[in-house]
């Protein structure tokens, strides 16, 4: 069934006025306007632009229909409806025209794949830990959306804020928290990807240049230390040097993971701990190693395992144990410099 220019213009007054309702924050717009009724809409829309099938008709009979579908895609908690989400793609790739030569082709296809970035980088879709979320990623694809125009996207953003602050050389930035909130944003997408080691230089280089040190949300760095096995040794580097805690927690982690292998031990010594030590820790050591730079932040995290709170532990010593382990790292370390310098030879 088609949908009139009449029928569009009464479903968006109708859709504003369910948006500014007091409640609609306490109740959800999907419940509150009805989601049967926007699956309709979005059903009788996708029909009528296939019908019509010309740019030039779509809005010649149709002229709110990107008030209409920009108003549902902006609204980012039906972003995260799997349905909804899926019909208002469906709607929004009849009008992209990837071949198309005419200026409001071009303009139509360029506002449809503006909408869905701004769809896919919502705070609500970024919250989402949902399979909606990962349906609506997936989706865009056939609309010429992909990852590497993500990457694209994250150059030409951070190219823009730098044109914006209009930094000098030699001299630091003040950046922005909505501009780091808005880089995190279109990083993370990213960091399951092969373009994970690109987007975090991009964004390393410049917020590394802020004057004060920014602030990141939770989930963001949580990702980003998730990914870390993606990323090259270079790029791991850069991490560790900027977020010193990262490592740290990698330290930790390492501690425990050698404490559950050897507590049930019947007998310990040295050389037993060594062999532990060294099958958990090696390809940190390695990763670290050809940077000299994170030699005093290394020192000093491991100076930190060796003063932090511990845990009981009845059948051992646990300053030895991190003794121990301090030690080792530091050896692996040593040996993995030494291998290089050879290799370099």
């Amino acid at each position: 069934m088609s949908i009139t220019e009449e029928g569009l213009k009464s479903f968006l007054e109708t859709f504003i006025k369910c948006k500014s309702n007091s409640t609609y924050s306490s109740i959800g717009l999907v419940d509150m306007f009805g989601k049967e009724k926007m699956l309709t809409v979005l059903n009788q829309i996708a029909f009528t632009i296939e019908k019509l099938k010309q740019c030039k008709q779509i809005f010649e009979i149709l002229p709110s229909i990107g008030h209409v579908l920009g108003a549902l895609g902006s609204t980012s908690s039906l972003a995260i409806d799997q349905e909804i989400s899926k019909r208002l793609l469906e709607c929004l790739g009849k009008l992209h025209f990837p071949n198309g030569v005419s200026e409001l082709e071009t303009t139509s296809s360029k506002w449809v794949m503006n909408l869905i970035s701004m769809m896919l980088h919502s705070d609500s879709m970024l919250d989402s830990r949902t399979p909606e979320r990962d349906g609506l990623l997936t989706l865009p694809t056939s609309l010429g959306f992909s990852e590497r125009n993500n990457l694209v996207r994250l150059g030409k953003e951070i190219l823009s804020m730098k044109k914006e602050c209009g930094r000098r050389e030699g001299y630091g930035i003040e950046i922005k928290e909505e501009q780091v909130h808005k880089l995190c944003r279109l990083v993370e997408p990213l960091l399951p990807t092969s373009y994970a080691g690109e987007a975090v230089n991009y964004f390393l280089e410049y917020v590394g240049n802020s004057v004060s040190m920014p602030t990141f949300n939770e989930r963001f760095l949580g990702t980003l230390q998730n990914s870390l096995d993606r990323l090259s040794n270079d790029v791991v580097c850069q991490i560790f040097q900027f977020w010193p805690f990262i490592f740290e927690n990698l330290l930790k982690e390492a501690v425990e993971k050698c404490l559950l292998k050897i507590q049930n031990l019947p007998e310990l010594n040295e050389e037993i701990l060594r062999q532990i030590f060294k099958q958990e820790i090696e390809n940190l050591a390695n990763r670290v190693s050809h940077r000299t730079s994170l030699v005093p932040m290394i020192e000093n995290s491991l100076q930190l395992l060796l003063i932090c709170d511990k845990p009981r532990q009845e059948n051992f010593s646990l300053d030895l144990i991190l003794a121990v382990f301090v030690d080792c790292f530091l050896s692996l370390l040593k040996n993995c410099r030494t291998v290089e310098r050879k290799d370099s030879i």
